[in-house]
């Protein structure tokens, strides 16, 4: 067990999953497992503020991401109404002012 630990180590239970690793990593190949210790790893010696903002970062970046994605289905909606509606249609309504 590791000797670093933050102010609230303390307060949250924390499961030791170390010592399932050899069941988690069945069938993977030596080098996934060797990066995943190494990630494992890194992470410990960061501290919980800063995963904390990294963790908000991207759940924005993420928010942001799906806002846009929002807003490019709802263009290729659009788009494909006036793919779909006829070309005479259009003209008319344009024409006699009924869409206003």
């Amino acid at each position: 067990m590791s000797s670093f630990a933050d102010e609230t180590a303390g307060d949250v239970l924390v499961k030791d999953i170390t010592l399932n690793l050899p069941q988690v990593g069945v069938g993977l190949p030596e080098s996934l497992m060797a990066q995943n210790a190494r990630a494992r790893q890194v992470i410990s010696r960061v501290s919980r503020e800063e995963l904390e903002d990294r963790l908000l970062q991207l759940h924005e970046e993420n928010l942001l991401h799906k806002q846009h994605t929002q807003k490019q289905e709802d263009k290729i909606k659009r788009w494909e109404l006036k793919q779909t509606t006829p070309y005479c249609y259009v003209q008319l309504r344009v024409n006699t002012g009924c869409g206003s």
